[in-house]
């Protein structure tokens, strides 16, 4: 319905907000995560034309709310344009206090993740059978290491927010997906009644759950208070690359036991990773500190089973990312079970409907699922795909399911690797069951923006830190996948009368091992690092 005013650009986005008498502002934010203002000459920046206000956000004063991320001390430069404001930050003198974080570095983030994976005490988050008794007696154990780095939002329109604060109340207008948080969090920075509060809910550009925190809201609604006039505060690519709220890295190592038959009859798993809810002012045990999964498929399946958590600190900011925690455990899920029971000479397909088996309610998260519904979109995948029909020569493919954020998706893909042992996905073929769809159009591109988004992540996405600091900036080293690479996406939808779901996160979370599954069927290459760019895929390396 709304496409019309989307394509002729009458449809109005977060950073196409006017208000009378508003200034634009940019902010100069401490490079390394935890730095502080030391210092700031102010003079060349105002000297530039259109130019305000210089004003110092002191992040350490801002109270701290729970499930926010800290908002970092900065330097905002406030003017008549966007540009104006651009070129007087340009012209700031700032001097910083880098503290402790500066020490950081990828290197350094995963050589303690090594040595806290050995530690004897983790938290015990399963624990069914015997573990130490299946693995020894078990006619063959598999042992791997999973690393799964951090990762950035990357959304087409950055971050902005405009703030009107007045006497008796404050305005907001923002691309948010929390308007109840931004209310929340300006009701701290003002002292006042969140009732005096308005939030205008802005069309975004992408969110993808950067956009659920109030940081960039916080700092408009403080610059309008500050200079009393309506603010727009403004990121650029870099300020939102370098200053995000990023998927939490983790280190996993993994071991499974089979059979002589070829079933897995144990699964050990040790997370270690810096984890979300400590970084957003949580405890870290809630839910195991939101990243480890218990009640998973095939959680509940295997007999003998042991999850363990450790956390590490990080001085890097962590946040929600689309799909939350299951964007991370369905890979090492779907990619573990994969590598076990091809070790085992079996169907991956036939693995896994034989060990759903009959229909029944598993536990899941204070709820169930329907193990039938699970069962019923690999099937529906796989018949459309044509699994276990031949493949053409140079293809690979691969298949992955889940049930997460409320919708059950499985996904078949075929890749190929083009002359520079580029990984290249041709196909996918996707099988959803999100209850009853009220908007097939829009379901559907939901599943395939949830196919470019995990497909990017896996094909490219990292964030990497050295000295404190984010060393991306922009798609020139955080790629996105383009035009040229998309895939044919074949979706088909179960028809159902239960209860529509989301569907804006629940395809996301198989795509990226339906991927590193299908470059193992091709060339034995198995992908237990992302992204898969500059690794040698061909199975020769």
């Amino acid at each position: 319905m709304d496409a019309p005013d989307i394509v002729v650009g009458s449809a109005v986005f977060g950073l196409d907000v006017e208000r009378p008498r508003m200034l634009r502002a940019v902010v100069e934010r401490a490079p390394v995560f935890g730095g502080r203002l030391a210092a700031v000459d102010r003079s060349a920046a105002l000297a530039v034309p259109g130019v305000r206000h210089v004003v110092e956000i002191p992040g350490s004063a801002f109270r701290r709310l729970p499930n926010e991320p800290l908002v970092a001390d900065g330097v905002a430069v406030l003017a008549d344009s966007t540009w104006a404001a651009l070129q007087g930050r340009r012209a700031l003198r700032v001097e910083w206090d880098p503290g402790p974080g500066s020490a950081e570095s990828t290197e350094s983030f995963w050589e303690r993740c090594e040595e806290a994976a050995s530690r004897p005490d983790p938290t015990i988050v399963r624990d069914d059978g015997d573990i130490a008794a299946a693995l020894e007696s078990a006619s063959r154990t598999i042992r791997s290491v999973y690393r799964l780095p951090f990762l950035a939002h990357a959304q087409m329109e950055p971050l902005n927010c405009v703030a009107e604060v007045t006497e008796g109340g404050c305005e907001i207008w923002a691309p948010t997906q929390n308007p109840a948080g931004t209310r929340h969090v300006a009701a701290a920075i003002l002292k006042r009644a969140p009732e005096t509060i308005q939030v205008h809910v802005m069309r975004s550009g992408g969110g993808f759950g950067r956009r659920f925190y109030g940081d960039y809201a916080a700092e408009a609604v403080f610059l309008s208070d500050a200079v009393g006039a309506p603010v727009q505060v403004t990121w650029t690519r870099e300020d939102d690359m370098r200053h995000g709220a990023y998927r939490p890295a983790g280190y996993y190592t993994l071991e499974g036991g089979l059979d002589d038959q070829g079933n897995i009859v144990a699964w050990h798993d040790h997370l270690v990773n810096a984890s979300r809810a400590r970084a957003l002012g949580m405890r870290p045990t809630e839910r195991q500190a939101g990243q480890m999964y218990e009640y998973e498929f095939p959680m509940g399946f295997i007999p003998n089973v042991r999850l363990e958590y450790t956390e590490i600190d990080s001085v890097v900011q962590r946040g929600q990312w689309r799909a939350i925690e299951d964007s991370s455990n369905i890979f090492i899920l779907e990619s573990f079970f994969d590598e076990l029971v091809r070790a085992a000479g079996r169907d991956p397909l036939e693995a896994r409907l034989s060990l759903l088996g009959e229909p029944r309610q598993i536990p899941y998260w204070g709820g169930t699922y329907d193990t039938g519904r699970l069962r019923g979109v690999l099937e529906t995948a796989a018949s459309a795909a044509g699994w276990g029909q031949p493949l053409p020569n140079g293809v690979g493919r691969g298949l992955a399911a889940s049930y997460a954020n409320g919708a059950y998706v499985a996904h078949v893909v075929d890749v190929a690797l083009d002359d520079g042992g580029k990984a290249r996905v041709l196909r996918v073929v996707s099988a959803v069951d999100c209850g009853r769809v009220v908007n097939p159009s829009g379901a559907a591109a939901q599943v395939e923006g949830s196919i470019v988004f995990g497909l990017t992540a896996a094909l490219y996405g990292r964030i990497t830190v050295a000295g404190g600091s984010v060393n991306e900036s922009n798609y020139h080293d955080y790629p996105v996948m383009r035009i040229d690479e998309m895939p044919e996406v074949d979706v088909h939808f179960i028809d159902s009368q239960a209860p529509p779901s989301g569907i804006g996160e629940g395809a996301l979370p198989p795509i990226a091992p339906a991927l590193t599954n299908a470059v193992y069927d091709l060339t034995g290459f198995r992908a237990r690092t992302l992204p898969l760019a500059g690794q040698d895929l061909t199975g020769r390396g």
